[in-house]
């Protein structure tokens, strides 16, 4: 096996933590806290296309997934957040489908508990979306996990 080190562009600002990638038609997108902004690297010619600011994000680990051959970003509001359906606390989850071409994002999808959904990791499963997280925004140990670790199904319709 053999490992290839690819580094961010040195324009983004802010420490990248809590990274999350996903892959589609040999393009990686790449999400994490602290850079507030999400990125294309282009896998065949091996540069970074693009980087696009996400202003409202984000208060815990945001997630990328391919859902049905579209990528959507689920993140957590740094601030209050206007959709078409009121408005949102600090904290709140959202998701929102990205835009391949330009990573522009859609209105807000599918919102999940009031208080935040941390540290997701969003999996398709037999075309049924799935999602581990936590309700509380402290860093797991073996210890928490009889409390804090829920895992339900994420159904979007289509």
């Amino acid at each position: 096996m053999n490992w290839e080190f690819v580094t961010i562009p040195n324009t983004l600002s802010g420490d990248a933590l809590e990274v999350f990638i996903e892959i589609i038609n040999n393009k990686l997108y790449y999400v994490a806290r602290g850079s507030n902004s999400i990125g294309c690297y282009d896998l065949v010619s091996g540069t970074w296309s693009s980087f696009v600011s996400i202003p409202e994000i984000m208060t815990s680990k945001p997630s990328l997934v391919v859902y049905n051959s579209k990528l959507y970003l689920l993140h957590n509001t740094n601030n209050s957040l206007t959709t078409s359906w009121g408005t949102l606390g600090r904290s709140a989850t959202a998701i929102r489908e990205v835009n391949l071409t330009d990573l522009s994002f859609s209105n807000v999808v599918e919102l999940q508990s009031s208080t935040g959904l941390h540290y997701t990791c969003p999996v398709e499963y037999k075309g049924d979306l799935y999602m581990s997280f936590s309700e509380d925004r402290r860093k797991l140990n073996k210890d928490q996990l009889r409390s804090n670790i829920g895992f339900f199904p994420i159904v979007f319709s289509q």
